[in-house]
């Protein structure tokens, strides 16, 4: 256990936003997973493509409640954005992909989707230590600009960048 929360530590302190006067640049971390479909999804490929200005990594999970109340949320914002450049990879925590599929489906969550598991822990590399969290990136630099944006933030901050 005490592996695990160091784990989680080092992941959060290499993936927290810059903080003004740090030498600290939190470039993204770069992963390789399947989707809910099987099909290989990597970070790298989906920050890398032209038609990207942000990912948005969103951790969730469908017995959670907070993360359930936050959907609309972000499914409003991908609707907004997902033309001006947004893409979201929803990573769902210690969840079943099963539950995952039919609760995408009946909230017609249009973005990519993968379950987090003990094979991959992209929880622990990017520091999760409770859902909902999520993560920006900046597509052309590779930097993680901002995190654990909610509600009217997460709409603010997109809106703020996709001008």
């Amino acid at each position: 256990m005490a592996q695990q929360y160091k784990n989680v530590l080092t992941g959060r302190a290499k993936t927290e936003p810059q903080v003004e006067g740090s030498d600290i640049i939190p470039y993204y971390i770069d992963f390789e997973t399947n989707d809910l479909n099987g099909n290989l999804v990597r970070l790298k490929d989906i920050v890398e493509n032209p038609a990207n200005k942000y990912v948005l990594l969103d951790f969730w999970a469908t017995w959670c409640g907070p993360c359930r109340d936050e959907m609309p949320n972000v499914i409003k914002a991908y609707d907004l954005y997902k033309d001006k450049g947004l893409e979201i990879i929803g990573i769902a925590v210690n969840d079943k992909v099963e539950s995952c599929r039919k609760y995408i489906s009946k909230n017609s969550i249009g973005w990519i989707n993968v379950c987090d598991d003990k094979e991959h822990e992209i929880n622990s590399i990017y520091g999760v230590w409770g859902i909902p969290d999520n993560v920006l990136i900046d597509c052309k630099t590779g930097i993680i600009i901002d995190r654990d944006l909610r509600g009217k933030y997460l709409d603010e901050e997109l809106n703020k960048l996709m001008k």
